[in-house]
This record gives C-alpha cells, sequence and structure tokens, in this order.
C-alpha cells in the first residue's frame, strides 16, 4: 500500500479544555487514561474516542481544577518521552504550523511526570525541524481560549497510515532548517524543496545495514542470540548499527542512505517509515507472537513498497500475563532465518551461518529474568 495523499483539515475551537493522562479520570485503553482534547460541552474530540476505544466526558472535577488559558494554541496530542511512541503519537498534527505561523504555541496532553521538558527526543526532532514555537505540557485540566485543532496525519497506535503530506512537511522543514536561502528558492521554482540535509554523507553508515537492539539496557524486548545474527551478516557485508548510539540526525542518514536493512520490530522501524528512500528493501524480524497494528500502519507508510515481514521466532518467552507482549524475548529459529533471508535475497548464502547452542540460549534467557518466564511456541510458517 503506498502513502495516503489527500488534503487534511484543520478547525478552530472555542474554550475547548485539554487533560493530562491521569489515572483519576481513566477511562480508556493504553496510556492516554482520558487525557486529551474536549470540546467545550465536555464532550471528547472524535479523534480521542477513535483512540480510546470508548466514549467519555469532561467531569466537573476537571472543570472546576481547570485553569484559564487566554489566546490561541494548537493542539498537538500527547507528548510521549519514549523514542518510538514520540514519533507516532507527538508529531502528526505540527504540520499545520504553516498555516498559523511560528509563534503559536503547540499545547500537548503530558503523561510524564518527570519534569516539566518534553525530553531528549522531541529536543532533537524540532531543532532538527527549526521549530521554536513555544511549548505548553498539559499536567492538569486546563481551558484554552481558542485552540487550532489539526488532523492527526500518522497514528499506527490505531492503525492509521501516514499521510504523504506529513512527509513532505517534515522534508521540507528539515531542509529549510539546513539552507533556507536555496529553500526559498526552491519553493518558488518547484513548489517544495528537497531532502538533501545529509548530503555528502551518503556512504557514512554504507547502505547495507543490522539494526541491533543488542546494545539496550533492558532485557526484554529483544532477540535470544542475536549477537550471531549480527556476525552472520557482518559476514555478507552488513554493518551493524546501534541507533541509541547516534544521534536523531545520524538515524536518519543512515536509513535514507541504505539500500538493505535487516532489523526486529522496533522504535526503529517508525523513523524508518518516515525516512527511508524509496528503494530501499528491508526486512522486519518479528519477535512477537502477532504483528502489532502499529507496525502494520508503518508498514503501509514507507514510500517504499519492498517491506518484508520474516517469521522466523520459534517461541516467544514472556513475563506475566499474556497481554501485551512487551516483557518477553524472543527464540529464533537460526536455520529458518538464514533461509528466509537467502530467499528474499538479503543475504547471498544461508549456509556456514552461525547457529548458537541451546545451552548458550539458555544462559542468556536466564540472565534476563531468571526462573520467572514463560514459553509461548510461534508459528515460523
Amino acid at each position: 500500500m503506498q502513502p495516503v495523499h489527500r488534503e487534511p483539515q484543520i478547525k478552530l475551537l472555542e474554550n475547548a479544555w485539554i487533560l493530562p493522562a491521569a489515572r483519576t479520570h481513566k477511562t480508556g485503553s493504553r496510556d492516554w487514561d482520558g487525557g486529551g482534547l474536549y470540546l467545550n460541552s465536555g464532550t471528547p474530540d472524535p479523534w480521542l474516542i477513535a483512540h480510546m476505544g470508548q466514549d467519555t466526558s469532561l467531569s466537573d472535577s476537571d472543570r472546576d481544577a481547570a485553569k484559564f488559558l487566554p489566546g490561541e494554541y494548537l493542539f498537538g496530542g500527547m507528548m510521549k518521552r519514549h523514542f518510538g511512541h514520540f514519533l507516532v503519537e507527538s508529531i502528526s498534527r505540527l504540520w499545520a504550523l504553516d498555516d498559523l505561523g511560528k509563534k503559536i504555541p503547540i499545547a500537548f496532553v503530558s503523561n510524564s511526570r518527570r519534569g516539566m521538558n518534553a525530553g531528549a527526543t522531541a529536543e532533537q526532532f524540532f531543532q532538527l525541524i527549526g521549530l521554536k514555537n513555544p511549548i505548553y505540557l498539559a499536567k492538569n485540566p486546563v481551558q484554552i481560549g481558542r485552540v487550532w485543532n489539526a488532523e492527526c496525519l500518522y497514528d499506527p497506535m490505531i492503525g492509521e497510515p501516514m499521510q504523504e503530506k506529513l512527509r513532505e512537511w517534515i522534508f521540507a522543514r528539515i531542509s529549510e532548517r539546513q539552507a533556507p536561502n536555496l529553500v526559498r528558492l526552491a519553493r518558488k521554482i518547484v513548489g517544495r524543496p528537497n531532502f538533501d540535509f545529509d548530503k555528502g554523507n551518503a556512504g557514512k553508515f554504507g547502505n547495507l545495514l543490522y539494526v541491533t537492539r543488542s546494545g539496550l539496557d533492558a532485557g526484554f524486548g529483544r532477540l535470544l542470540g542475536e549477537s550471531a545474527v549480527e556476525s552472520g551478516l557482518m559476514s555478507e557485508g552488513y554493518r551493524t548499527f546501534q541507533p541509541e548510539s547516534h544521534t536523531l540526525a545520524d538515524q536518519i542518514i543512515a536509513y535514507k542512505n541504505a539500500d538493505r536493512i535487516v532489523l526486529s520490530e522496533s522504535s526503529s522501524f517508525h523513523l524508518m517509515s518516515i525516512f527511508c528512500n524509496s528503494t530501499a528493501r528491508v526486512a522486519m524480524i518479528l519477535r512477537r507472537p502477532n504483528l502489532p497494528a502499529e507496525m502494520q500502519a508503518a508498514i503501509e507508510s514507507f514510500q517504499s513498497p519492498d517491506i518484508h515481514v520474516v517469521s522466523a521466532s520459534k517461541a516467544f518467552w514472556h513475563e506475566g500475563i499474556l497481554r501485551r507482549p512487551v516483557k518477553g524475548v524472543a527464540e529464533l529459529d537460526f536455520p529458518g532465518l538464514w533461509s528466509a533471508l537467502k530467499s528474499l535475497d538479503f543475504i547471498a548464502s544461508a549456509r556456514d551461518k552461525p547457529i548458537p547452542s541451546e545451552t548458550d540460549l539458555t544462559e542468556e534467557r536466564l540472565r534476563i529474568a531468571p526462573d520467572r518466564l514463560s514459553r509461548l511456541a510461534m508459528d515460523t510458517d
């Protein structure tokens, strides 16, 4: 499926309310916990209903506690500190700034108790796109005189892929940040600028990437025996890339210039869905029992149609009751993985590739969570 092209909508709301995410008014799923934009009447914005899966309303206690802010604001959605969730929940309304200007404040729902700043990922991204608008984080109920409610152009959390308008806006902002005078000229000539801030860096990270999770501190959310995946792909000319060790700008450069990328499902996939070039080939190794809806929406957001899901995990070791399988590790079928990557033409040969012993995999699993994980068999077909 190709990215969506259409003109988005924006509307002005008078005396609207914004609630933070708070368990005192929890009514929905995930961690919005009732936070979001509410109309003057107290009924929620329709997008909030869709995201939370059920209707809700503004309580009398929230009305009484609300601070009033005069003036105009753009509603920015949820401000998430988590890298991947920031990309899919915190940037999809910012396109409206082209119409509203550089001075209008942006009001975000906050789900963090850690200070009043937006977080490191947001700071890097906002610097990259040259965003200087004031940021307001709603940590308590607030009523605002005039709120611009812009359409959400990327919401994989409810299965909505990216609309091309958002990608074009991000590329234009990055280009303008790098060379504003040239961009103004390009807009006059061709309507929109090219995204070339990485000019001269095309070979910096190579054209074959394996995006690893082996360097993350947490034990969960990874592949058992991932060092074997790294070494096997390195023998095929791939570079092992640890995104958390690089700036956001360098991650974008790496993904934008890669011809082939292999990774397990992760937050990096959301960044790739925005910035990978239209001819890139991507193989994503499934590490959970089912492909989450947000990952399917991300697949549909790529400019390239050559995105593959590789089902090569034979078991998922998880903690607790398996509702949303976040806390767990995947046990790979290594011969099946190498065979799948060979058949998809991501590697030249499946022969002589490393296969960890059962003893090594068991020792690694026990280091992550001794004696408290349950095994769920997975279908690798």
